[in-house]
C-alpha cells in the first residue's frame, strides 16, 4: 500500500479539501469590506497620475514648511559640500610601478577638480551644486534627469573650459511620449525600450518658442516638437535618468511625498485654518 495510511491501515486522502482560517486582508469583512485595492488600467491613466503626483509635490516642496524643511536636512546631510572622489589606481593590474601610479591618480584628481568648476553647461553652477539639485529633484518628482552634452570647440574656447564634457538639467516633466507615438507599444512614458526592456531613446520636450504661451501642457505636441536623445553613443553615456526602482517593470520614478501626501495636505490645512482662527479671535479686543 502507498501513500498516507491512519492507525488502521486506511489511506488518506490530502487531495480533499478541509476548511481553513480566512485572512482578514484578503477578505471582504469590517472596515475591510470597501477596500479592493485601485489598480490603473493602462499607460495613460499611470501617466496622468504620476504628472499630477509630480504638480502636487512640487506645490509641497515650494510651500510647505515641513516639506521644504525634510528636503533641506535631507540633502545638506546627503550631499553636504559636494560628494569627492578618490582616485585608487591598481598598480599591479596595470602592470606600473606604485609610484606611477600614484602620479596617474594625482593627475586625475587635478582633472575632476577642474571639471568640477565647468561640469554645468549653463556655467551658472559647479558640479556639487548639480549633485545637490539631482537629490532634491529625485525626492520631490521621484526622478532626475541629467544629459550629458559636448561643447563645440569654439564654444570651449570663448568660454575658456579646459573640457568639452558638460552636463545639463533637465526637468523630468519634460519627458513624456509624444502624441504620435502614443500607440507605439515600445515606447512607454516617454522612453523607447528595446525588446529587452532597456532604454534606447528618450524624448525630451521641446516645444517652439511660439507655442510657450500657448499651450499649458505638453501633451498635444508631436514628435516634431521633441528631441529624440540617444541613450548611449558607443561607450559614452548620454542621459542619466535616475529614480529608486521599488516594482518590477518600473520605467518611471515615485516621488518620496506620494505615501504621505495627503497627510501633508491635510496638516497644512489644519495649521492654517487654526491660526487664521487666532487671528479673527485676537481681533475681537480691537472692536
Amino acid at each position: 500500500m502507498t501513500g498516507l495510511v491512519d492507525a488502521y491501515g486506511k489511506p488518506v486522502s490530502t487531495a480533499r479539501y478541509v476548511p481553513g482560517n480566512s485572512r482578514d486582508a484578503g477578505s471582504f469583512r469590517a472596515p475591510l469590506s470597501g477596500w479592493r485595492g485601485p489598480m490603473l488600467s493602462g499607460r495613460a491613466d499611470a501617466a496622468r497620475e504620476r504628472m499630477v503626483m509630480q504638480r502636487r509635490a512640487g506645490d509641497l516642496a515650494a510651500n510647505d514648511w515641513a516639506a521644504g524643511s525634510a528636503l533641506q536636512a535631507i540633502t545638506m546631510n546627503a550631499v553636504g559640500t559636494g560628494l569627492l572622489p578618490k582616485a585608487a589606481v591598481p598598480s599591479d593590474m596595470l602592470g606600473i610601478a606604485p609610484e606611477e601610479a600614484a602620479r596617474v591618480g594625482k593627475e586625475m584628481e587635478w582633472a575632476w577638480s577642474r571639471w568640477v568648476l565647468e561640469a554645468d553647461i549653463r556655467g551658472l553652477s559647479h558640479f556639487h551644486d548639480l549633485q545637490l539639485l539631482g537629490l532634491r529633484t529625485m525626492l520631490t518628482h521621484g526622478e532626475m534627469l541629467h544629459l550629458a552634452v559636448m561643447r563645440s570647440e569654439a564654444e570651449r574656447r570663448s568660454s575658456g573650459d579646459l573640457f568639452s564634457l558638460a552636463v545639463q538639467a533637465v526637468r523630468p516633466q519634460r519627458l513624456q511620449t509624444p502624441a504620435d507615438l502614443v500607440s507605439d507599444p515600445a515606447v512607454r512614458d516617454g522612453i523607447r525600450f528595446s525588446s529587452c526592456g532597456r532604454p534606447e531613446f528618450y524624448y525630451v520636450a521641446n516645444p517652439p518658442v511660439s507655442a510657450l504661451d500657448a499651450f499649458t501642457s505638453t501633451e498635444v505636441l508631436t514628435s516634431a516638437d521633441f528631441s529624440c536623445i540617444p541613450a548611449t553613443r558607443a561607450h559614452r553615456r548620454l542621459v542619466f535618468h535616475l529614480y529608486r526602482q521599488e516594482e518590477e517593470e518600473q520605467t518611471r520614478g515615485v516621488s518620496a511625498f506620494a505615501p504621505g501626501i495627503t497627510l501633508f495636505r491635510n496638516l497644512s490645512d489644519a495649521l492654517n485654518y487654526e491660526l487664521f482662527a487666532q487671528v479673527i479671535a485676537a481681533s475681537f479686543p480691537v472692536f
